[in-house]
């Protein structure tokens, strides 16, 4: 396990060096729709402009590509793909941060596993020094604690002791058995169940990012097939 607990920390600060170059990606990818829309109204001014009076003598002025009631699919469509864009770059976002999540929530539970060892270590270092404090105060020895108590003193100290030392070797005896369950639980619960979802929302991801992708070239590949075909209608090479 501790192994594999290594091998998470790496991989989590992979995924927090990559969840920060997410902050610059995804606005790039949302001024692509901006870049489009910017353009769209770019075009649209422009063939007003070339439809003035003072434009409108020569042998290509009937040329347009946006403007008019010919063309007014073509602007829906550069409109439309504006609209209908969609950021692939969210989905790897969502599952970077959930990814990120979950790996710190896996490392910090099997953290809180080794801890018990600490604990179940100074409880017994405790109950070590609570032992020869309490031999000390039976037998009427001197301690720093009791030096201005009487007998009798002393003997109502070492009953508290006594009591504060059988609720540690309780604990001691509690953290065997939540190491141990934890332990069974992380192994045959928590880290196979870590691994599976996290594959599947890998696959998840990539999915959603893919489907994107492609609705997103279906859009383009509309739009400019149709800008194209009405271009080549003109006869004009490029």
């Amino acid at each position: 396990m501790a192994q594999f607990t290594a091998d998470q920390r790496t991989l989590n600060t992979h995924l927090i060096g990559f969840k920060a170059s997410l902050k610059n990606i995804l606005p790039i990818k949302e001024q692509e729709r901006q870049y489009y829309q910017q353009f769209s109204n770019f075009l649209e001014r422009y063939e007003e402009a070339q439809g003035q009076k003072s434009m409108e003598v020569g042998a290509l002025s009937h040329v347009r590509l946006i403007s008019g009631d010919r063309n007014a699919a073509l602007k829906d469509k550069l409109e439309q793909m504006t609209q209908q864009f969609s950021n692939p770059f969210v989905h790897i976002s969502h599952w970077v941060k959930g990814e990120t999540w979950c790996l710190e929530a896996l490392i910090e539970a099997v953290g809180e596993k080794d801890k018990l060892d600490t604990k179940k270590k100074n409880a017994l270092s405790e109950i070590a020094t609570l032992t020869d404090t309490i031999n000390k105060l039976n037998a009427n020895k001197f301690t720093f604690g009791s030096m201005f108590k009487n007998e009798a003193g002393k003997k109502e100290a070492a009953m508290q002791k006594e009591s504060v030392k059988a609720q540690l070797e309780k604990d001691v005896k509690l953290y065997d058995v939540l190491k141990k369950y934890l332990t069974i639980y992380l192994a045959t619960v928590a880290i196979p169940n870590f691994k599976k979802q996290r594959i599947e929302a890998y696959v998840r991801a990539m999915g959603r990012m893919a489907d994107a992708e492609v609705r997103n070239a279906e859009n383009n590949y509309d739009c400019w097939n149709n800008f194209q075909k009405t271009i080549v209608s003109y006869n004009i090479k490029y």
